[in-house]
């Protein structure tokens, strides 16, 4: 009996040894590091870098017009248009280097088709945009700037001599407020045509260039003093007043804005 009883202690006492041997040797649980994954930056190619465009916005029969730019996150060293009358020109013809957006190609062959490109050279080469072609008129334009035409003279034409501006050859020595300027101009009739409208600031500078300073039309205001200036309709930004304007005087060949003053007014029409 003793003998039994000591034969269950044992295999008792076995129980919880292994029991707590078992418990022992459960794995202790670890937080484990996940590493951020790399992420390779993709690579740029130097065309891809570049906003490079060409565009035609006027032609003749031996001019040619151009908006085209070239700009990117690379140092461009040089930049310009590219052209001549094969398909895809390089720098190897005729180029024109500029800084400007606006170019002008003249001399041109009447009745042909001319190629041209927007080129850009950084420090990985040179780079193209796409290529426009245009063909030149065959015959000249019949107009010329400072002919009378519909209602007043020619102040500027485009490309292919076809449209342009008309200013009114009447010196109204009346001076006006800017909004009178504009009824003023609005109202007026010459010629059988009564589309006329007060000019901006760019087209009175065109006129003075084109016909004031060329002596086709000198019969403006040019004293030294305000009231001999001309209201434009272009309005003057940066101000806090809606209704500031620029006026053009002649004396100088500048605009200026203000607002409270009487000036001279002259009419124009685009044909």
């Amino acid at each position: 009996m003793k003998n039994k009883y000591l034969l269950s202690i044992g295999l008792l006492s076995a129980l919880v040894l292994f029991s707590c041997k078992k418990e022992e040797s459960k794995p202790i649980s670890i937080t484990p590091i996940v590493e951020e994954p790399i992420i390779e930056e993709e690579e740029v190619t130097a065309d891809e870098s570049l906003n490079i465009s060409c565009e035609i916005t006027c032609y003749g029969h031996n001019i040619i017009k151009l908006h085209s730019f070239a700009y990117g996150s690379y140092t461009i060293t040089d930049k310009g248009i590219c052209y001549g009358t094969s398909p895809t020109p390089t720098t190897s013809d005729i180029t024109q280097s500029s800084s400007t957006e606006y170019f002008t190609i003249n001399n041109l062959i009447p009745s042909t088709t001319y190629y041209i490109r927007q080129y850009a050279i950084n420090e990985f080469g040179t780079f193209y945009s796409n290529e426009v072609s245009t063909t030149t008129n065959i015959n000249p334009p019949t107009l010329s700037i400072g002919d009378m035409y519909q209602g007043g003279m020619i102040a500027s034409l485009n490309c292919d001599g076809t449209h342009g501006l008309i200013v009114s050859t009447y010196h109204n020595q009346t001076t006006y407020t800017h909004v009178q300027s504009v009824i003023e101009c609005d109202t007026y009739t010459s010629g059988g045509y009564d589309d006329w409208f007060l000019p901006s600031k760019y087209s009175m500078q065109t006129i003075y260039t084109n016909l004031y300073t060329t002596g086709l039309l000198t019969n403006f205001g040019s004293g030294s003093t305000i009231y001999n200036s001309y209201w434009t309709n272009t309005p003057a930004g940066g101000n806090n007043f809606e209704d500031f304007f620029y006026y053009f005087s002649f004396a100088n060949g500048m605009n200026t804005d203000t607002e409270f003053y009487e000036m001279y007014s002259r009419p124009v029409r685009s044909f």
